[in-house]
């Protein structure tokens, strides 16, 4: 674990929490320069972002941690929603048919009983 990127999402998610959205973004981008595949700031960044309608930023970031945690749920729902927005419906609906298909992620963590939550 890097405490580094730690200290800086947590620094983040108090931010996020005070409703200072530039400062929590500054907090997520030190966590990628101290840990660049830090799952938490990758998310968090993303979502950030998705709330500030830069949908194209967003994507990279929830992407890349969609490759980091190929089965969390969160992830995936995240990058769908922020392709849609940006008008990409094709790649939103293969990121859903992840989440939702016969054997989708959403399934099996309501099966499981996960209650983690990746974002702020």
């Amino acid at each position: 674990m890097n405490f580094d990127a730690w200290r800086h999402c947590l620094r983040g998610r108090l931010m996020m929490r005070l409703a200072l959205t530039d400062a929590a973004m500054n907090a997520y981008l030190d966590a990628l320069a101290a840990d660049p595949a830090s799952l938490r700031a990758l998310a968090a960044l993303g979502y950030l972002l998705t709330q500030r309608r830069h949908y194209d930023l967003a994507e990279p970031c929830l992407e890349r941690a969609a490759q980091l945690a190929p089965g969390r749920a969160d992830p995936w729902f995240s990058l769908g929603y922020a392709q849609s927005k940006a008008g990409r419906h094709a790649a939103a609906i293969a990121s859903s048919k992840l989440l939702n298909g016969p054997k989708g992620i959403a399934r099996r963590e309501r099966r499981l009983g996960s209650g983690r939550v990746l974002g702020p």
